[in-house]
């Protein structure tokens, strides 16, 4: 589990401090983690401010020169992308054509958007060496496949991903989208190796080692799961972010699965803590540790707690569904009882 803790206007204010693009993803993929919403909420500010120094003051020479990575995504103004709807032009760079876009879900708000200019591959294989037009490129890629990514069509943004990192296999980003793609669409094996690869790219990224080893205790396919490297992963995230919320239930669901009922009560009492009271996350996993524990009726009160929890929450999580069944199986719990 990963939960953000800066605000929007603290992550913007760091991330334009930084030159570099690839330290910038890094960035953002640390303090933002799997928060969608938030990653892409930041980036349009970012391409904004990126691109304020050289907006043309006259629109640009016509709507044939907007981009697109395989497609045009946009012929004309008020074309709707994803959650996005185009409402005007507000600037072009060498790069690509800024928009400002009405994002329609999950909330309401202006946001601007970039769209990269055709033409961009072949400056690519062109010129190998200048690695702004590479740059740029896989960028454009990963944007795309937050904006399919966001409106659930995982398959198109699992190959707009694989693009970017067709470019560049050390793109670390890239590889975290991508494995959340893959995650989305049960392939198991695929999302772990491209979580793996995120650690390897980067040993000191906490959100790396704690998504992976959420993957190894979690995985839907229990044939993939690995508790003792989970563990050992979960431990190494808190030892490079001691302070980041989530990690602790990360810990206890991974000590859960190693078998280890005391360590995961323990884990996850301070997830509670850390978290105003924790959640179903918390709950199911605590319900279940203490039934192996033989405290059968804090093992009752937990999960008792849990299921309405998610029921108001929560209903449709994949996740919350496997975990609230795998609960009731081992406390014995019929579906009149619960």
């Amino acid at each position: 589990m990963v939960v953000r803790k800066m605000d929007d206007q603290t992550i913007f204010e760091v991330a334009r401090k930084i030159g570099s693009r690839e330290a910038r993803q890094a960035y953002l993929l640390q303090v933002c983690g799997e928060d969608l919403a938030v990653s892409q909420r930041i980036e349009a500010l970012l391409h904004a401010h990126d691109e304020s120094e050289s907006f043309l003051e006259l629109p640009p020479p016509g709507l044939s020169n907007l981009p697109t990575i395989s497609q045009p995504p946009v012929k004309l103004l008020g074309t709707q992308i994803g959650p996005y709807k185009l409402l005007q032009q507000i600037g072009e760079g060498g790069m690509g054509t800024v928009f400002m876009a009405e994002q329609t879900k999950p909330v309401q708000r202006k946001v601007a958007l970039k769209v990269i200019k055709p033409g961009m591959d072949k400056l690519t294989a062109d010129f190998p060496a200048v690695t702004l037009y590479q740059d740029e490129l896989i960028f454009s890629h990963c944007d795309l496949g937050d904006l399919l990514e966001s409106v659930g069509r995982h398959s198109e943004a699992r190959t707009a991903y694989t693009r970017a990192v067709g470019l560049s296999p050390t793109a670390q980003a890239a590889c975290f989208k991508r494995a959340a793609a893959f995650g989305a669409l049960g392939q198991w094996e695929q999302a772990a190796a491209d979580m793996s690869k995120v650690v390897e790219l980067d040993p000191k990224s906490a959100v790396g080692h704690n998504n992976l080893a959420w993957l190894l205790a979690t995985c839907a396919e229990a044939r993939l799961r690995d508790p003792a490297r989970a563990v050992e992963l979960a431990k190494k995230a808190l030892e490079l972010a001691p302070n980041s919320v989530g990690h602790s239930n990360t810990l206890g669901v991974a000590q859960y699965r190693a078998g280890d009922w005391p360590a995961t009560i323990e884990a996850l009492t301070k997830s509670m803590e850390e978290r105003n009271g924790g959640d179903a996350f918390d709950w199911y996993f605590l319900a279940m540790a203490h039934w192996q524990s033989d405290h059968k009726e804090d093992a009752r009160k937990w999960f008792d707690q849990a299921v309405p929890w998610m029921e108001k929450n929560q209903p449709q999580n994949e996740e919350l569904l496997r975990f609230h069944a795998e609960a009731a199986e081992l406390l014995g719990v019929k579906d009149k009882d619960k």
